[in-house]
């Protein structure tokens, strides 16, 4: 493989003189290309690492905004970085600034249903075989289990990956972010990674975007996701002052494409210790929030 330091882009130039009136050092610079249609329902451009997961929190949006939650406001958040820092990136801030309770991040992860892929080190994931969930340090077991919970039942396929240490994703620059973050990690298989040719299934998009409206809704993610978090997580203070009160705690999913899906919930103070008295008026949706 040949070395960055060996590489070069000619830009035709007859000199220096001519290159640096076009160019200066530090230009970004990316190989063009579009997407492209392939069969069985495949797309195949560059940078669906992550572009794709932004996509994906988009259509988890529409399909919630079609029967929005009653109990929750959902916000989505496409943040940037994550390539070069992702423990320190726009997630990061992103958490800081809204502060949720739970996130989901949204990415993709290597398929490897092709020649020379590597199962014994990233695991078995097809194209077209639904959405992967990952498990491991940075994730919140609880998170997983109520994702795994949510694809059964809306008979969603699924595999399982393994990341003891930590994900390459931004549930990394999340899961610790506050004084931490229960976070889950629901990505999409991608063929030839980091490459000008990456390649998804678009059936595998509309699985993720189902799981995590499905995973926002009440039936799926309501008292039974409050129980389970209070049980394991135990009491959690998070209001701050009259504003938080009034618009109730937070009880957040964040939707990462390297992006943030925030809820808020109405009933959430009862069970996540916070000292006052009486549960706060819910804050009707509107505009700016979807």
């Amino acid at each position: 493989m040949t070395k960055v330091i060996d590489l070069w882009i000619d830009i035709g130039a007859a000199n220096r003189d001519e290159a640096a009136a076009r160019v200066r050092i530090g230009d970004p610079g990316v190989l063009d290309s579009r997407v492209e249609e392939y069969p069985n329902g495949r797309i195949v451009s560059r940078s669906l690492d992550n572009r794709i997961g932004a996509f994906v929190a988009a259509e988890a949006m529409r399909r919630l905004a079609t029967a929005r939650p009653k109990h929750a406001a959902v916000f989505s958040v496409a943040s940037t970085r994550e390539e070069i820092a992702w423990t320190g990136s726009g997630a990061r801030t992103s958490a800081v600034g809204i502060e949720p309770d739970v996130a989901v991040v949204v990415d993709v992860t290597h398929a490897t249903d092709y020649p020379g892929a590597d199962k014994k080190h990233v695991g078995d994931h097809k194209l077209g075989g639904g959405v992967v969930l990952s498990r491991g340090s940075s994730v919140s077991s609880v998170v997983f289990d109520l994702l795994a919970e949510c694809a059964e039942q809306a008979k969603i396929p699924y595999t399982i990956q393994a990341a003891p240490r930590d994900t390459g994703t931004d549930a990394d620059a999340i899961y610790n972010a506050m004084r931490g973050i229960p976070t889950g990690l629901v990505s999409v298989p991608n063929r030839y990674m980091h490459s000008p040719n990456e390649m998804v299934a678009l059936e595998d998009l509309d699985r993720a975007a189902d799981l995590l409206a499905a995973f926002a809704r009440p039936a799926r993610a309501g008292n039974r996701l409050h129980t389970a978090l209070a049980k394991k997580t135990g009491p959690r203070r998070t209001a701050r002052g009259p504003e938080l009160v009034r618009s109730a705690s937070r009880y957040g999913f964040n939707i990462c494409p390297k992006s943030i899906l925030t809820v808020q919930d109405p009933k959430g103070l009862s069970w996540i210790g916070n000292e006052y008295p009486s549960p706060p008026q819910p804050v009707p949706l509107n505009g700016t929030v979807w």
